[in-house]
């Protein structure tokens, strides 16, 4: 079974992954995160995951069969936004490639909204739009529990929250696997 775009995931330990996270990025967050575009800030670290958190290390180890290669905590100050992309070098680049990783809110998730877009092809630059008016949602998440997301479909990040950072730590796979047959050891952990 391979899920569209978003799956949900269960993860039992997921309360203490949060709390080791947040106090990761808490630690990091004085001046040693990546000013993005739009005014988002991006960590991203090529980790075993074990400096980040034993609790997410101990979680990757006994329910994959790889282990990721990188961990980007994606902080997204209140109102504010990920414009529309694919990634992997966008809708040209993606061959048979595998583009599929694990999100894992870690605070303030709950009024944003990812967003998923029907694009042509030819109105894409990369892994931009041209014309985003000429981009059409397919579907919309409110990302509150753990997620495998499909990131070869153009897709977005709103926060609606007029007071709270957003944080959400994106994990990746290489994409020369295959998230369903060669990465994931069972897919009855996906709810």
């Amino acid at each position: 079974m391979i899920p569209k775009n978003i799956h949900k995931i269960h993860i039992s330990n997921l309360n203490a992954i949060k709390k080791e996270c947040f106090d990761y990025i808490n630690q990091i967050k004085q001046g040693n995160l990546d000013h993005r575009s739009g005014g988002n800030l991006r960590h991203s670290i090529d980790s075993d995951s074990r400096e980040i958190s034993t609790a997410l290390y101990d979680y990757l180890k006994n329910n994959f069969n790889i282990l990721p290669q990188r961990f980007t905590f994606y902080v997204t100050p209140p109102g504010l936004h990920i414009p529309p992309h694919i990634d992997g070098g966008g809708i040209k680049n993606l061959q048979d490639l595998s583009w599929y990783g694990l999100n894992i809110p870690i605070a303030n998730t709950e009024k944003s909204e990812t967003k998923f877009y029907k694009v042509d092809a030819e109105n894409m630059d990369g892994r931009w739009p041209i014309d985003k008016t000429k981009i059409e949602v397919i579907e919309s998440h409110t990302i509150t529990t753990p997620v495998i997301i499909n990131t070869s479909v153009l897709h977005s990040v709103e926060n609606h929250n007029t007071e709270d950072t957003r944080i959400m730590l994106l994990i990746r796979w290489h994409p020369r696997f295959n998230f369903f047959k060669e990465v994931i050891k069972d897919e009855n952990t996906l709810c």
